[in-house]
């Protein structure tokens, strides 16, 4: 064989090898970033399910039963605002 057949073989087989490596590298890539976007959905998930809780607790019926529960009782408060005097000069 001349030496120009040979360095295309050569030739052909490093790009065939570099192809390769590449390939295994991008698919390597798309198995994490497809695990971190389940991780993130997951995660949006337990999110919503924590907002809930949240605002189940900080509902106006949850505070009034965990205050009954305290013994509290409701009370209806009045302000009075004292009357303006005459000042002398």
């Amino acid at each position: 064989m001349s030496k120009l057949k040979l360095a295309i073989i050569f030739i052909n087989l490093a790009l065939l090898g570099a192809q390769f490596l590449l390939t295994s590298a991008y698919s390597a890539a798309g198995r994490e970033i497809s695990g971190v976007s389940s991780q993130v959905s997951e995660i949006k998930s337990q999110n919503s399910q924590l907002q809930l809780a949240i605002w189940g607790k900080s509902s106006l019926a949850s505070i009034q039963a965990s205050a009954a529960g305290l013994n509290f009782i409701h009370t209806n408060a009045t302000v009075l605002s004292p009357l303006s005097t005459a000042m002398a000069p």
